[in-house]
């Protein structure tokens, strides 16, 4: 019985490794034309995004963190930051734009502000 138990404890920890390496692959850089969402965004909520241009990100989304995910745009109209398969996915309602000398950009219907 010990020794079942003990096979599938290590299968569990394999797997769970083997999940982890493949997930935490090299990251996709964003296309040029995806480049102004580069940068540190925070919302008046102190909801934060941070997107790099090596395709890696930080969010803080409501009840979500993530660090170190992988930031791609599934569409035109969204953008997610997933780590390891979970992450937000967040509809683009207004791609980011510098209006009265300060840049912003909407999602989820929550506006964000480039820091």
């Amino acid at each position: 019985m010990r020794k079942g138990l003990f096979i599938f404890v290590f299968a569990l920890i394999v797997g769970s490794l083997a999940l982890a390496v493949t997930s935490c692959g090299k990251k996709t850089p964003l296309p040029q034309d995806k480049k102004e969402y580069v940068g540190t965004w925070i919302s008046e909520t102190q909801d934060t995004i941070v997107i790099r241009a090596n395709g890696e990100g930080n969010a803080k989304v409501g009840n979500t963190t993530i660090s170190g995910g992988s930031v791609e745009f599934p569409d035109k109209n969204s953008i997610s930051i997933k780590a390891i398969g979970l992450g937000p996915t967040l509809k683009i309602n207004q791609p980011p734009q510098e209006l009265e000398g300060r840049w912003q950009v909407v999602l989820d219907g929550t506006t964000y502000f480039k820091q």
